[in-house]
């Protein structure tokens, strides 16, 4: 299997940390587990698409094996986004597991109870950092390089007690320039009204965002880290968690950093098989292979970039353009996902397919969103 890792297009200089997300879920361009990797998971089951005896529905998807987090999706009739796969039994007894999600995502040509259309569309002219409250969505289209398919997250408790973040996702398709960012914020952030509306939620210091860009025609992939800062740049930042919102001037913004350590992105630079559900990708046109650069996964080392808040939401979104303030186009969710212990439950979204989103008590004795005094802390 030919995997591509993705360089980090980042602007300043790093920070002294330097650990990297642990070997626990193969980051390795590849959906399917490969014990040779000396990992404990993977996104899918190693083995192929196999009869669905182990699954509760003979409708559902399910591939053989062993060491996939996830298993047993299941297409729905007519043109209904696909439904989600729980965890599999093994995922599910994993005590080092703190919470988990997968969002089968609407797309432009589905029919939800919102109608024809993906309710998970922004509004034009929405853009990274601006006002969560003033984030709106609708039920609309978008072209295919801009359309999520499924995507997936889990948070883990590493064997020093600190927690780390997987992500991952399927695009549609591979032939044109597309621009996918894997947003996680400390706020409990809902979309509070199916079909349209606006996002409840506030910004934060030490929110992430993980932007994955393909240039080239589609071929390119390179990835820069954010963090949302409360005051301006060199200069101290309050504690993890103390909200700022945007007010329309600086200072409270986006700000690139360099962690190359810190995070890991790889992208498939073959076709390989999906995993336990339906993959929607349209250039093998087929719900069992991924194309060439349509899946991206990763891995944050939380604790390498000196993060001590609570994520409690996931964010995927694609924009229209290469700018990190183009127009955002569609998301998935919002959908709850935490590296602390019991945090509130929220909507996964509207029109989307979600599994249970297993909130674990997880080794970390942490409240919620910390939003407590300040924590001198000079950026570089």
């Amino acid at each position: 299997m030919t995997i591509m890792a993705l360089s980090a297009f980042a602007a300043i200089a790093p920070r002294s940390a330097a650990a990297a997300p642990s070997s626990w879920l193969e980051v390795d361009g590849n959906i399917a587990f490969d014990s040779a990797s000396g990992a404990s998971f993977d996104w899918g089951n190693s083995g192929a698409t196999s009869p669905t005896t182990s699954c509760p529905s003979a409708s559902d998807v399910s591939t053989s094996g062993a060491g996939g987090l996830f298993n047993c999706g299941s297409p729905d009739a007519g043109s209904a986004p696909p439904t989600a796969p729980p965890l599999t039994t093994a995922a599910a007894a994993d005590a080092s597991i703190r919470s988990t999600a997968f969002v089968a995502d609407a797309i432009s040509s589905d029919d939800t109870t919102c109608g024809s259309g993906d309710p998970t569309t922004f509004v034009g002219g929405q853009k990274n950092g601006d006002k969560i409250s003033g984030i709106g969505y609708t039920t609309g289209s978008n072209p295919s390089k801009s359309d999520l398919g499924n995507v997936y997250a889990i948070t883990h408790v590493k064997g020093n007690g600190h927690p780390e973040i997987f992500f991952g996702a399927e695009r549609l398709v591979n032939n044109g320039d597309s621009h996918v960012d894997f947003e996680f914020l400390q706020s409990v952030t809902t979309a509070p009204t199916a079909c349209a509306g606006t996002f409840a939620g506030d910004r934060t210091e030490g929110d992430l965002l993980i932007a994955v860009d393909f240039t080239g025609g589609g071929a390119i992939p390179g990835f820069t880290i954010y963090e949302w800062h409360c005051n301006a740049d060199p200069g101290t930042q309050p504690a993890d968690g103390t909200v700022c919102d945007p007010t329309g001037t600086t200072p409270p913004h986006y700000e690139s950093i360099t962690a190359p350590a810190a995070v890991t992105v790889q992208v498939n630079s073959a076709e390989i098989p999906c995993g336990g559900w339906v993959c929607r990708d349209k250039i093998t046109g087929n719900a069992v292979q991924v194309a060439a650069n349509d899946f991206m996964e990763g891995g944050i080392d939380l604790d390498a970039l000196n993060f001590t808040g609570c994520i409690n939401t996931y964010v995927p979104h694609t924009r229209a353009a290469q700018p990190f303030t183009a127009s955002l186009a569609d998301f998935a969710g919002p959908i709850p996902l935490a590296t602390c212990v019991n945090p509130p439950v929220a909507n996964a979204g509207a029109g989307a397919s979600t599994s249970s989103v297993a909130w674990g008590l997880g080794l970390l004795a942490a409240g919620l969103t910390l939003l407590g005094g300040m924590r001198r802390r000079r950026r570089r």
